[in-house]
């Protein structure tokens, strides 16, 4: 019997953001203590599927074919913190740009027609940088991260001896608005 895949749906960040996210997490780690989390695992979730039978993955992709006409947009991480119940620091967008929401929906409507489970609770769009952080930080974020959003993707979450590791199982480009 084949195992399940560990599913989600992300934003990855492309490299420009990814070093800008690291230089966010060294500094969150350096007021907040805690374990970084490692540049190749940043990403904003969409939807977490997790254990997901691999006979479901050519229905997965066929409905998120569907929502390649989102347009591309612009996201600004604009803000961190730390959640002190789960230890984790975050960098986030103060606004959430609309068609980042109305993305999210879709692929939610996707999963739900699939008979796939959706989360419940309000949608918060974040990138964890953190993990067991010890203490709120004690500056603000002065510089805004500005992503040009233009692709989610579906990703496998495996465990291996040395922590996570993700991969790409398929990506959707994001329209231009003029499209």
């Amino acid at each position: 019997m084949v195992p399940p895949l560990r599913l989600f749906i992300a934003l990855p960040p492309p490299t420009s953001v990814l070093t800008q996210l690291e230089r966010v997490g060294h500094m969150l780690h350096r007021q907040c203590g805690g374990r970084r989390v490692r540049t190749d695992l940043l990403h904003v979730t969409l939807a977490f599927l997790g254990d997901t039978p691999i006979e479901r993955l050519n229905e997965l992709i066929s409905v998120f074919n569907m929502l390649q006409h989102a347009s591309i947009f612009a996201l600004q991480l604009d803000c961190y913190g730390i959640w002190r119940r789960s230890g984790i620091g975050w960098c986030a967008p103060q606004y959430i740009p609309p068609p980042l929401i109305e993305l999210h929906q879709r692929i939610n409507q996707g999963l739900t027609g699939l008979g796939l489970p959706t989360e419940t609770r309000p949608f918060k769009p974040h990138i964890t940088l953190l993990r067991k952080a010890l203490h709120a930080p004690n500056t603000e974020m002065t510089d805004a991260i500005i992503w040009q959003v233009d692709r989610f993707a579906l990703m496998a979450s495996e465990l291996q001896a040395d922590g996570p590791h993700y991969s790409s199982l398929a990506e959707w480009p994001l329209l231009s608005a003029g499209r």
